[in-house]
């Protein structure tokens, strides 16, 4: 019997282990579905890759916003599965600095604003907002495409204005 306790004290440890290295995305397996080249597939369609879509789309530039992801995802997905440990949804996450290592991949200049209102008709900016603290509301968005960037949220923060340039 002493055996027979010692292999299932080893297997508990062993699976809390393994669990705590899947975090809670164990129980969300969609999100950590990959595609046909090893990339977060739910990461295709969240705001940062979707935003820079429709930036670069806008600036001329054909591109599919699962190319932008994979083109993200590319350069590394440490922090993405680290922060899946505590919030399945961390696969989703685009860092300010991913989306200035993509636009200027594509050959365009950023500046960085401090107010919408230096936006004007004909440009086209990246633009990162936060709503609640609590809810985990953080969205990438486009101007001059997306409407409504001052009251996305509740309480709408702007956190970043990229203006992009040739």
């Amino acid at each position: 019997m002493g055996k027979l306790k010692k292999s299932l004290k080893i297997t508990f440890i062993i699976f809390i282990i393994l669990f705590l290295f899947q975090g809670c995305i164990s129980f969300h397996p969609s999100y950590s579905k990959k595609d046909e080249l090893g990339f977060y597939v739910k990461h295709h369609y969240a705001c940062g890759p979707i935003a820079l879509g429709k930036a670069l789309r806008h600036l001329g530039e054909n591109v599919t916003d699962k190319k932008i992801s994979q083109e993200i995802q590319s350069n590394g997905n440490l922090s993405r599965k680290a922060i899946s440990l505590v919030h399945y949804e961390g696969v989703l996450v685009t860092w300010p600095s991913e989306v200035r290592t993509i636009i200027e991949k594509y050959g365009y200049k950023i500046k960085t604003l401090k107010s919408i209102s230096e936006l004007k008709d004909g440009d086209s900016a990246i633009i990162l907002v936060k709503g609640r603290s609590i809810k985990r509301e953080w969205h990438w968005m486009h101007y001059p495409t997306d409407k409504n960037i001052d009251d996305f949220y509740p309480n709408t923060k702007i956190i970043k204005i990229y203006k992009i340039t040739k």
